[in-house]
């Protein structure tokens, strides 16, 4: 397969991701009506990992010829860092989120939008004018889908922006390492590291009961599974083909799916007290952020002054 259409791929299949972890807020809302959030974040990663382990030894033992040192290196590498940045991302987003209002946190975690290319600048990870743009209009969305004549700072911004540098650097390590691991070893390592960060913090913070985790146990299957387990190892596949900074793009289309995906479902199934629904700014941030990504995809060269130049002196030649 070209690289082309490895990349073309690649975008679908993220955008599909984006969706996954969208809809997963709603599954989150739900079992948080009976666990707490570090129980939440231990029990998915957990089956997360149970889940890949068949298809991580089916990987190895079926590309045993070509796995290597370096492969395996990579793979621990990645899957470590990517676990330990994911579940601190995930703690410091939660300890925002009880100080502030939902649609700011979400507002400041998609902060990683701008902190990846200017982190990835160092990494010699450039981008094309369009990416550029896009990024500056999805942010433009983002405010209209999130924010309300509400906002001011608060100290939760700071566990939140924390929050959001982590994330990046999650995508970041993928981005790194996933060239040369194995990613379905990778990806075992990153539930299994991010599983064991968050347990710990259960009986300190947390009143756990294994009532409770029964009532939640359906939002933690579709979690660990489709969040965790699928969503994830199409970052690390999808990664392989594009760059960070485009990936961090689709990747903050959750917030867009979150929305609608909870407006749809609390339609037919009131999960949750807080009535779910979008205004008319929340509807145009929406169209806004889908515009953004159609940005993205076309082609840098458009939005160069040197092209149109070029584009104007070839049709006076014409004429």
């Amino acid at each position: 397969m070209k690289i082309k259409s490895k990349e073309s791929l690649s975008f679908v299949l993220l955008l599909f991701a984006s969706f996954l972890w969208g809809i997963s807020f709603v599954f989150q809302s739900m079992a948080s009506n009976s666990l707490g959030t570090f129980s939440i974040n231990t029990f998915r990663s957990l089956i997360a990992f149970i889940f890949l382990i068949p298809f991580t030894i089916y990987s190895l033992i079926k590309n045993r010829v070509s796995i290597n040192k370096t492969t395996i290196k990579y793979s621990i590498i990645g899957g470590v860092f990517a676990g330990i940045f994911l579940s601190f991302a995930s703690i410091f987003q939660q300890l925002g989120i009880s100080t502030t209002s939902t649609s700011k946190s979400g507002f400041i975690t998609a902060f990683y939008i701008i902190l990846v290319p200017l982190i990835s600048l160092f990494f010699k990870k450039k981008c094309g004018v369009n990416i550029y743009i896009a990024i500056v209009i999805a942010l433009v969305g983002l405010g209209l889908l999130t924010l309300d004549s509400s906002f001011k700072i608060e100290i939760g911004d700071l566990y939140l922006l924390l929050g959001a540098f982590l994330f990046t650097f999650q995508i970041l390590a993928i981005d790194l390492t996933s060239q040369r691991a194995n990613i379905f070893l990778l990806m075992l390592l990153q539930m299994g590291v991010s599983s064991i960060v968050s347990a710990p913090f259960i009986p300190f913070y947390e009143n756990f009961t294994t009532e409770g985790f029964i009532n939640a146990l359906l939002p933690l299957l579709f979690l660990g599974i489709f969040s965790n387990g699928l969503a994830y190892t199409i970052q690390v596949f999808t990664q392989k083909y594009l760059n960070p900074t485009v990936a961090s793009l689709i990747m903050s289309l959750e917030s867009v799916f979150a929305s609608l995906s909870g407006v749809i479902i609390y339609t037919f199934y009131k999960f949750t007290p807080v009535p779910q629904y979008l205004n008319t700014q929340q509807t145009i941030g929406c169209v806004v952020m889908f515009l953004a990504i159609i940005i993205s995809k076309l082609p840098s060269k458009w939005f160069t002054i040197s092209y149109h130049k070029e584009k104007k002196k070839n049709k006076e030649k014409n004429i």
